[in-house]
């Protein structure tokens, strides 16, 4: 289920896409976590809430499309513009419900047959 999650290229079965969306999404929110903590430091306590808000969605949706362009790239998939339509879907899901939403464009680009 969790293997080999950072070979993009690798055609995964939807036991292992749903591996690969949980691993991605815990790191996604680690790095969310972090980013948030580093950056919302200087905020003020009423603001720091909202503050980490934007930080995390932001990071949600540059891990989303990063991945989504990482496994395009892999698995040769640019050709067609569905995909890249999918991996822009990945991006604008991740804006609206973050990592929990913008990872499953990408799980399922890693299922596509070439």
């Amino acid at each position: 289920m969790f293997k080999d999650l950072t070979k993009f290229g690798t055609h995964r079965t939807t036991n292992q896409a749903i591996g690969f969306y949980i691993a991605y999404l815990i790191a996604t929110m680690l790095v969310a976590m972090i980013a948030a903590g580093l950056f919302g430091a200087g905020a003020s306590n009423s603001d720091a809430f909202a503050t980490g808000v934007r930080i995390g969605s932001a990071v949600a949706i540059l891990v989303s499309v990063g991945l989504a362009y990482m496994v395009i790239q892999a698995r040769k998939l640019g050709g067609e513009f569905k995909y890249i339509l999918i991996g822009l879907l990945a991006g604008i899901l991740a804006y609206f419900g973050g990592g929990l939403l913008g990872l499953i464009p990408v799980a399922y680009l890693t299922t596509v047959k070439k």
